[in-house]
């Protein structure tokens, strides 16, 4: 029985270790699954790179890297203030919503930069634009393709900043699961 006398079952999740790593819901996967799909929807019907780009593009990225950065702070706050380690499975799906956001974000800057004569060498298609954005944020760049121009290098400073920012999230978050796991494994033991 609880305090407020209604009776409490062994296996609530207000009964469980805070350490306790619970595996997502299908509903919080289906969240991240329908993020990710209309972003690649998204992605996909943008307009082709020879389109002029105007003050459109400009706010849409701004935009973007706007809520990027928000849930990146969100995101950092909620680690160094200690109030993630209570809820893992919302860690988990912000790191994956926040590297699905970023990489569909910077595929399609590095698209529509790939229209401006000179910005990017070697990107033609959206393929290219995942690759590159991909091939950036996994810090193994192979040189065919390239950003040239001043915008296109700028674009690609803002990714690095994310990218030390996010996949460092995203170790912590799964160096924190393996402690987690051994912990949980050893005192099953």
């Amino acid at each position: 029985m609880s305090s407020s006398g209604h009776p409490t079952s062994a296996n609530s999740e207000t009964d469980r270790h805070p350490d306790e790593v619970l595996p997502a819901s299908k509903r919080e996967f289906i969240v991240v699954s329908v993020f990710g799909v209309i972003l690649m929807i998204g992605f996909a019907l943008m307009p082709p790179k020879e389109a002029p780009i105007n003050w459109v593009d400009a706010v849409f990225f701004l935009a973007g890297l706007f809520a990027l950065s928000g849930s990146a702070w969100f995101m950092i706050m909620r680690e160094f203030t200690g109030r993630a380690l209570a809820d893992t499975r919302l860690r988990i799906l912000s790191v994956l919503v926040l590297i699905i956001a970023m990489l569909v974000l910077f595929a399609v800057s590095f698209y529509r930069l790939s229209g401006i004569a000179g910005e990017m060498t070697g990107l033609n298609t959206h393929l290219d634009a995942v690759y590159f954005t991909v091939s950036t944020s996994m810090t193994v760049g192979f040189g065919d393709v390239v950003a040239s121009g001043q915008i296109g290098r700028f674009v690609v400073l803002i990714q690095m900043v994310f990218n030390v920012v996010v996949l460092a999230a995203a170790g912590k978050l799964v160096s924190t699961l393996f402690v987690v796991r051994g912990k949980e494994r050893a005192t099953k033991s």
